[in-house]
């Protein structure tokens, strides 16, 4: 849609309440993964590339098959920024 203001409001937001809560895992690299969506579509390169990196780091531990690849599917589909 195009509406980084938003995005990004709604993935901070996210991300806020993944942390505080000390949850891991999935939950985590998809909040990152959010986050990185969200920043690309604010068009910061610089932040999208971070939290690309922090959702594979946070995905790594990822012991179910089925959050692994849906982490993977959504990472592949995070726009470049721009």
């Amino acid at each position: 849609m195009n509406r980084p203001e938003p995005a990004l409001a709604h993935a901070r937001r996210c991300l806020e309440i993944t942390e505080a809560e000390n949850v891991t895992g999935f939950y985590l690299a998809s909040a990152y993964e959010g986050m990185a969506r969200a920043s690309a579509v604010a068009g910061n390169a610089a932040d999208r590339e971070r939290y690309v990196e922090l959702a594979r780091k946070a995905g790594e531990g990822i012991a179910d098959k089925d959050e692994r690849e849906i982490l993977e599917s959504d990472m592949t589909s995070i726009p470049p920024a721009g």
